[in-house]
């Protein structure tokens, strides 16, 4: 195996050509596609039509949606041995509530090490947090924001944890004794204007569910890459959970890429301060970047990011290309022209899977990233997130042959 995707899973209902005129209608008809998302499956997918051998780690429902994406998944040549099922919506992993149950309670160290982390002052015992407390500052100069409630945390016996912002069981869970929440597999509706860009509406209870033990150190020893997606927007993958991970990964001789979504909460630098200082190789997007650092600036953000254990950083810049750096070098990689646009959905997703894929194939990291900006050139010229990416030599002739938006 060459790629462990670990994250989301999704079943995305696509509406094109929505403009705002759509909420003042009663009634608009509109063309709705219904397709296979989320990041760690975006990953897989177009890493397995890239010929790498790739397993997905997230959670599904065995409801309808869940039992499609199984059989899409194993149609795409996808690993799917770790893929948790929540049997009738339940969670099997999960803590059943007891009636005197008191695991909503806080819980010593871990809750400091929690709250250490959200305030930006944590320091790993390998004593890699000055880069946290170092780049604290620069966060607090880039932005402001309300003190972060105090978070409760659920132990379960093997270290797994569940969080809640509030001195209660999380939201959903049921109250009584005996009583598990139920989870359905992730469902988004993807609002896609005529310029391409996308809005969604998730249902995502269910990455409550996906804890750091699902990923096995057997997997780790047998694949080259961990490539966690969606940081920010998994409960049990924060930086308490994925530090112990990277760590194992690196370990078991696996190289940790990471990449995130928007964070919902304030201070996200501090959030994933202790998770960069385990990440080999970074790739957000242009916003996301300057979310976390409070700058647009391409070389401000590299010298921010610089103080982490990061090797190489590769930040998406939609029709601009992107930028990648190992810290020593700098390059700036064009966009490839597509031969139409009909989504954006999913490009970035196909870039990450493109630069591990470019680097197994034994690129340089200028090689790999111009690989990756060729394959995500062909994911905007479909619905959805697969299907634009079929093999190592269709990427390769756009490379040779394409135009680059530099041109």
């Amino acid at each position: 195996m060459d790629i462990i995707a670990l994250g989301m899973t999704v079943m995305d209902l696509i509406v094109q050509n929505a403009t705002p005129e759509l909420f003042e209608r009663d009634s608009t008809p509109v063309n709705i596609t219904s397709v296979p998302g989320g990041d760690a499956l975006n990953v897989a997918v177009n890493a397995a039509a890239l010929g790498r051998g790739t397993a997905l780690v997230s959670s599904i429902g065995d409801d309808p949606n869940g039992i499609y994406l199984q059989n899409f998944l194993r149609d795409h040549y996808v690993n799917t041995s770790a893929l948790k099922i929540c049997v009738d919506g339940i969670d099997a992993d999960a803590p059943v509530k007891t009636e005197d149950d008191n695991s909503w309670m806080d819980t010593g160290s871990l809750a400091e090490d929690v709250r250490a982390i959200m305030a930006g002052t944590y320091s790993d015992a390998a004593g890699t947090g000055e880069g946290a407390d170092a780049s604290a500052k620069e966060q607090e100069a880039a932005s402001a924001g309300p003190e972060d409630e105090s978070r409760f945390v659920a132990m379960e016996e093997a270290g797994d944890r569940s969080f809640s912002d509030i001195a209660e069981p999380p939201a959903g869970d049921a109250g009584h004794a005996g009583e598990r929440k139920k989870y359905e597999t992730a469902v988004s509706l993807v609002m896609v204007e005529p310029s391409g860009e996308r809005h969604f509406l998730s249902s995502t209870d269910i990455f409550d569910t996906i804890t750091p033990r699902m990923v096995t150190d057997q997997m780790l020893r047998s694949s080259k890459f961990l490539s966690l997606n969606s940081f920010y927007r998994m409960r049990q993958m924060d930086a308490a959970g994925v530090v112990p991970l990277f760590r194992r990964a690196h370990e078991c001789g696996c190289t940790t890429v990471m990449d995130t979504m928007p964070c919902r909460t304030a201070f996200p630098l501090q959030q994933i301060a202790p998770v960069l200082n385990v990440t080999d190789i970074f790739l957000p997007s242009i916003d996301e970047a300057a979310q976390i650092t409070g700058t647009r600036d391409l070389q401000k953000i590299k010298i921010i990011l610089s103080r982490f254990g990061i090797k190489m950083l590769g930040i998406k810049l939609g029709t601009q290309g992107s930028f990648v750096t190992d810290f020593a070098n700098d390059y700036m990689i064009p966009a490839y022209v597509p031969d139409k646009i009909v989504s954006t959905t999913g490009a970035g997703d196909t870039y990450v899977a493109g630069f591990m894929t470019g680097l197994a194939e034994g690129m340089s990291m200028r090689e790999a990233a111009t690989f990756a900006s060729a394959a995500a050139s062909f994911t905007v010229e479909v619905p959805g997130a697969s299907g634009g990416v079929t093999s190592v030599d269709q990427v390769m002739d756009r490379v040779r042959n394409g135009k680059t938006m530099f041109r």
